[in-house]
Formats: C-alpha cells, structure tokens, sequence
C-alpha cells in the first residue's frame, strides 16, 4: 500500500526556478496502492509524471483534481481514470470524458463520453495539447512484493535550527546565542542604540557615523 500525497505534478527540477514553480501541492491524501503512471514532456522537455492509484483518478485544470494540468485548453474536471484490480490480480483500467469543452483520445481515437479501456503503453491525450504516456503496474504479475525484512531509516531533517528568539519591543529582551555572550535586545527598543558610539561614548551623530572633532 502507498500513501497518497496525491494531486501534485512531479517535476524532475530542470535548470532554473521556472521549473520548479510548476510543481504542485497534493490536494488530497488517500491510502490506496500505486497501480500506474502517466507521464508527459507536452509542456516541456524535462518531463512531468503522475502516479495512477486503485479506484477513481480525476483528471483536470481545477484544484480538487487528482491529476491537474494547468492547461488552456482542460476542464476543471476534464475526466476521470478508474483502475480495478481483480481477486486474482488482474489489473485493468478506463477513462471517461466528464463533459469536457476539447475531449479525450486515446491513441488518436475520440472517446465520445464513453468509458474506453486503456492498456499500458496507450497514449492518451486531454485537451488539445496534453499527451500522457499511460503506464499500467501489475506488481504480482511481475513477481514484485514487499520485502520482508525491509529496514526503515527515519532522515534527518536538514534544516538548521536558528538559536535567535526575535520578539518585538514589547515582548521580553531577544537574546543572539551563537556559543558567544548574550546581548540584550536594545535595538528593537531603542533605534539610537543602531549608531556608531564615539570615545567619548556620544551618540548623538548625524547619520548614524562617529562625530569627529
């Protein structure tokens, strides 16, 4: 069983940020296996995949899609794909046009608004511009299973943790605690505290500089 993060585009990051601002935030959690993929490169050539789950598979522009495909020319719920597996493991799947404005092919041919079955290694285009390569898993036909003595390792989190408590002017000194001494939080408090003290300990300078004679 995996644990569905589901919704979001997966984007292997590519050069620059623009790539990685497409990436998507799962809409939806559901504990249900993995049983496809599909995969495009229709809006770039870096690639985009989905993972395909037992049972219904929304695909569409809107938000609450299971699959979203931020493209003019896909409905907000554009169709859905249903994935069933058998008792005895078979795995099969179809899609079905929800009523959408530009329709569904599969391998070139309309789908009409009925349910048509799809088989690993069809293409299936949504809109008038996406073409999903569509990936079907039947894990026991290809002897795959869980390991048996599998060894979970829990990482790390890679995040510092910054020791400065910043609070402001009414809230209790700030202390900046990097192994060295503490010093209260004057600044916050007391904007003259900013300026460069002289010898003679004056801060009153024009400019925030030390007052020469």
């Amino acid at each position: 069983m995996a644990s569905r993060n589901g919704g979001g585009t997966v984007i292997p990051e590519g050069n620059g940020s623009e790539e990685r601002s497409h990436q998507r935030s799962a809409v939806t959690t559901k504990d249900k296996p993995v049983l496809g993929f599909l995969y495009s490169v229709s809006r770039n050539s870096f690639g985009e995949f989905w993972p395909v789950y037992l049972g219904p598979n929304t695909i569409g522009r809107g938000g609450n899609a299971d699959i979203i495909l931020s493209e003019g020319t896909v409905s907000s719920e554009h169709a859905t794909i249903i994935v069933h597996q058998e008792d005895d493991g078979e795995v099969y799947a179809g899609i079905k046009d929800n009523g959408s404005t530009h329709g569904v092919k599969v391998n070139g041919k309309s789908t009409h608004f009925d349910v048509v079955g799809c088989k690993n290694g069809d293409i299936v285009k949504i809109g008038k511009s996406y073409e999903l390569l569509f990936i079907l898993v039947n894990a026991s036909e290809l002897g795959l299973k869980p390991a048996e003595n599998f060894i979970e390792v829990k990482q790390a989190s890679s995040k510092q943790v910054d020791k400065r408590i910043i609070t402001g002017p009414a809230g209790p000194s700030t202390t900046f605690n990097h192994g060295g001494p503490s010093f209260p939080n004057n600044r916050l408090s007391n904007p003259s505290s900013d300026r460069t003290r002289a010898i003679d300990g004056n801060t009153d300078v024009e400019g925030g500089g030390t007052r020469t004679r």
